[in-house]
This record gives structure tokens, sequence and C-alpha cells, in this order.
């Protein structure tokens, strides 16, 4: 019974996801861990995913771009510099946005 609940749930949580950009913000801190991604927090007030946490993104250090992608975040960090970021509408576990792309200003 609990493992339909949580289903329902996931399933409830990616129905409401949306696709698009964020305006842009300030990178606050990037984690990168041993669960082959990293994780970004940027300071948005605007994000289209719908996702339960609302300004930190996770991207697969697998994925297409990803190397380019945390290049570009790593920059932005350490020069200040306002992103937006594409999210996917996939919602990770923790509520975190997937991304697919990486603006800088």
């Amino acid at each position: 019974m609990r493992s339909l609940f949580l289903l329902i749930l996931v399933y409830s949580m990616s129905a409401h996801a949306e696709s698009g950009w964020t305006d842009f913000g300030k990178v606050i801190e990037m984690i990168p861990d041993s669960d082959f991604r990293y994780r970004v927090n940027i300071n948005v007030k605007e994000n289209p995913s719908g996702c339960r946490i609302n300004d930190w993104f996770y991207q697969d250090y697998l994925s297409n771009g990803s190397d380019q992608m945390y290049t570009a975040i790593l920059e932005a960090l350490i020069n200040e510099r306002a992103i937006k970021v594409y999210v996917s509408g996939k919602c990770g576990i923790k509520g975190y946005s997937e991304i697919t792309a990486v603006s800088i200003r």
C-alpha cells in the first residue's frame, strides 16, 4: 500500500512539471557529488518546472552537454554573473528541477 502511495505521489508531482527557462539569477552554491550528478542553487524567482524546490537544480554527469553546462555554471559562480537554466520538467527525488541548458548573462 505504501509503495502505491509513493508511486501516485511521484506521478502527480511529474504531471504538474513543465519545461522552460527560469529567470536570471546568481549562483549561490554548486555541489558536485558521488551520485553521478551535480546540484546547483540559483536565486531565481521564476521556475516553470513546478518542482517542490524552486531554486535548486541538478544535472547528471552523463547527460549530453553536461560538461559544458558544468563549466558555464562554474564560470558564472566564480565571476559572479547571472545565469538562467532550462528546466526539463523532470523533478528529482529531492524536489530539484533537472536542467538541460544554461545561459550566462
